[in-house]
């Protein structure tokens, strides 16, 4: 909720004397987070330089009476959470400066955590009872305020959950399998496994992906490598957390004839909002390409070393696909491994990969110890 009353009055206050008229882009999920930042606009508008502080303790005295401390105590509590929080981060962009939302692990891990608000609603519901014009306001805050950001936040905790549970062994020998993330209107579900294992010093990604429309795969950027625009051709897509702050993360573009690109990346946003990505970096990667009868194949050699930092023996990863068809009608579909993802660039919703093998782990410790 964008209910930020304080940010808005004490804003047009230090800019009226320079000011003509105003215009505040203010959407919103309900005109109710709103209502007092539209007040005090109206009222810098028309007495420029009024005393804000004491007009919020004037309103949140005759809005919510007994539970005047209660009220303030939480609706401040979201203006602080929203304006250093949600909305503190700038950057430039091509196209101006743009908010860079803070992780999901941030905005209900911490911002908007369980705990806030079950101590917002035990502080808020004693004040509720009854059907005086007090407790029926703070049930609209409680319904709401708190009630949308509680179902948020513990919906966000079982998707954690969801995704702690999805998980890939290189011991097990079983591929991982992907799941439809987004198809075009009117095409055809195909099948593609993917497994990552270590080997030596090396990691060995291989997919399998079987298409029964091989002539009608697009791959307009044919022998080109590094390029950042392998995505168009048809092939895969993979993402390593090989640190496991589900922050950083190198992504793997490989076509279906064996270019690729590669880049490491860092989320600094919630979502897929904002990735920054070093196109500068190369991980030396070999790939092989293959066919079989029904699709084609990829194997991807990655040296440990390339990542410049510790290799968890288990880390964040997903796995991708882009299906890219052409010929009388283009089609782009993309597949993944973790259905929880909400875009390639969500590493909050990768799921984990353990790519060394007991055996070959006892093997690498003794290396080690030499």
């Amino acid at each position: 909720p964008n209910f930020t009353p304080r940010a808005v009055g004490e804003y047009y206050n230090a800019v009226a004397p320079w000011t003509f008229g105003t215009f505040m882009e203010s959407e919103t999920d309900a005109y109710l987070y709103n209502h007092m930042n539209y007040y005090m606009l109206s009222r810098a508008s028309w007495d420029p330089g009024f005393d804000v502080d004491a007009t919020l303790d004037e309103y949140y005295a005759l809005m919510y009476g007994p539970a005047e401390k209660p009220a303030k105590a939480f609706l401040e509590a979201l203006e602080d959470k929203w304006v250093y929080g949600i909305m503190a981060k700038v950057v430039d962009t091509n196209v101006g400066p743009k908010v860079v939302s803070p992780p999901e692990m941030e905005i209900w891990g911490r911002l908007y955590s369980m705990e806030f608000l079950t101590g917002a609603r035990k502080a808020l519901e004693p004040f509720a009872v009854g059907d005086s014009i007090y407790a029926r306001r703070v049930r609209l805050v409680l319904d709401n305020f708190v009630k949308p950001l509680e179902a948020h936040s513990s919906g966000f905790a079982e998707r954690l959950a969801k995704i702690a549970a999805l998980k890939y062994s290189a011991a097990d020998g079983k591929p991982m399998s992907l799941v439809p993330f987004r198809l075009s209107k009117g095409s055809d579900e195909v099948r593609t496994e993917a497994t990552i294992k270590r080997v030596a010093d090396e990691l060995v990604v291989r997919y399998k992906c079987w298409e029964p429309r091989m002539e009608a795969t697009h791959c307009p950027l044919a022998g080109k490598n590094d390029m950042g625009k392998n995505w168009r051709n048809n092939g895969v897509e993979f993402f390593l957390n090989v640190s496991g702050d589900r922050r950083t993360y190198y992504q793997f573009v490989v076509a279906m004839k064996g270019e690729m690109d590669d880049f490491k990346v860092v989320q600094n946003g919630s979502g897929t909002s904002f990735p920054y990505c070093d196109l500068s970096w190369n991980s030396g990667a070999k790939v092989t390409p293959g066919l079989f009868d029904g699709g084609y194949t990829l194997e991807v050699r990655i040296p440990v070393g390339c990542f410049g930092e510790p290799m968890k023996e288990s880390f964040p990863a997903n796995f991708g696909r882009d299906r890219v068809l052409s010929g009388e009608k283009y089609s782009y579909d993309i597949y993944t491994w973790s259905p929880f993802v909400v875009g390639y660039h969500d590493p909050i919703g990768f799921g984990t990969v353990e790519p060394e093998c007991a055996a070959s782990m006892v093997s690498d410790n003794r290396r080690r110890s030499r």
